[in-house]
């Protein structure tokens, strides 16, 4: 075992380059590595920090896929829904949608009406119409049956016949149906008046 030499240690030179490695090492320590340190540090909070904002993002892309799955389930019904109750009264659709109608079951639409738009509550508003038709006995029922059909939802609150005795009879017996039905839109009312004319759509 080999021993220190004593008076190795007792020179000046050997102390005063330890004092230096000494320096050295402390400068080296808080100049360079101590930095550094924090940089790491401070790059792994980041890094933390981006795992959470990532682990976030990918939870709310996963509830927007699965939202976007239900609205695309749920498209056919919503456009049949804006179809139906559409967001402007359209009188002049509906006067188009009952007049096909009655060219398809072969009645004569002798008159209608639907003018007047009544507030029925703080989401929607209803239009009576009311119409008159002529024609034989099968063709009077389909056309009745077909307002149910309609893109347009009508709702039948009356329903009066003349001309017939019975409405069982069969044939081509022919007779005019006196119908009110109610229309519906999502479009509100002024709320000062209980009824207003139907505004015009725009195209």
């Amino acid at each position: 075992m080999k021993t220190i030499n004593r008076d190795l240690l007792n020179r000046p030179r050997v102390w005063v380059s330890l004092a230096l490695v000494t320096v050295l090492a402390l400068g080296w320590w808080f100049g360079w590595m101590s930095p550094e340190a924090t940089k790491l540090a401070s790059v792994r909070a980041r890094q933390v920090g981006q795992r959470a904002t990532v682990a976030s993002l990918a939870s709310q892309l996963a509830k927007l896929r699965a939202d976007a799955k239900r609205v695309q389930a749920a498209s056919p019904f919503l456009q049949r829904f804006g179809a139906a109750i559409p967001a402007q009264p359209d009188s002049p659709g509906i006067v188009e949608q009952v007049y096909h109608l009655s060219v398809r079951d072969r009645v004569s639409l002798s008159s209608i009406t639907d003018d007047v738009l009544s507030a029925a509550s703080g989401s929607y508003s209803t239009i009576p119409v009311s119409m008159t038709v002529s024609g034989g006995h099968d063709a009077v029922l389909s056309f009745v049956a077909g307002l149910y059909k309609l893109p347009r939802l009508l709702t039948i609150q009356s329903l009066n016949l003349t001309g017939i005795t019975s409405v069982l009879a069969t044939g081509n017996s022919t007779y005019s149906a006196t119908i009110s039905a109610t229309a519906y839109t999502t479009y509100v009312a002024p709320a000062h008046g209980s009824t207003a004319a139907v505004p015009a759509t725009t195209s």
